[in-house]
């Protein structure tokens, strides 16, 4: 390897190490925020709603529910905090893997899919969770569910579209480096 090889295999592995824990930071984030509104949603759901915007009332009801259905409720609305936790867990992985001087792997690839995978299903699922959560809160009532509308603004269709971007990349790293083993073994 050359110098300016080693130069750049130096770079990677310094620039590594702080994206590595900037994922861990990023799930801590996420997991105490996660936690956080969880309680507050049971013990003061009036004193947090005006954080969720037009979330709000639902965050209220789901307070004031009772278990059988607040519970079920909860559990869809913090689906996608969840699924970005999982997705920046394999990011680091990935970052793990460059600061061992691991560049092209399967398990990079594999990595890299997972945490494009999650982001774009967190994405993705978000609205519609909301709504199952709402409609959830309205089971065996007379009460009829809010809705989430499904509309989709101008910085939406941008993370829609680099989400799935990433997902085809990833996506093709994988496959790339399936066929690239297959082919060493052929050979």
């Amino acid at each position: 390897m050359g110098s300016a090889a080693k130069e750049t295999v130096a770079r990677i592995r310094r620039l590594s190490l702080p994206l590595e824990y900037g994922c861990y930071a990023v799930i801590f984030i996420w997991l105490v925020g996660v936690l956080y509104f969880s309680t507050m949603v049971w013990l003061a759901p009036e004193q947090i709603s005006y954080l969720f915007g037009d979330l709000g009332p639902l965050v209220v009801r789901i307070g004031q529910a009772n278990l059988l259905k607040a519970v079920p409720a909860w559990l869809l609305m913090v689906t996608p905090a969840v699924l970005y936790i999982y997705g920046y867990w394999h990011l680091s992985r990935v970052f793990r893997s460059y600061r061992e001087q691991v560049f092209f792997s399967n398990e990079n690839a594999r990595h890299l899919f997972h945490f494009a995978l999650a982001g774009f299903l967190g994405f993705i699922a978000t609205t519609p969770l909301l709504g199952l959560a709402d409609a959830t809160l309205t089971l065996g009532t007379s009460q009829r569910a809010q809705g989430m509308p499904l509309v989709i603004n101008g910085d939406e269709v941008f993370d829609l579209i680099a989400w799935g971007a990433f997902l085809t990349v990833s996506w093709v790293m994988r496959e790339g480096t399936r066929i690239a083993q297959e082919n060493a073994e052929i050979l």
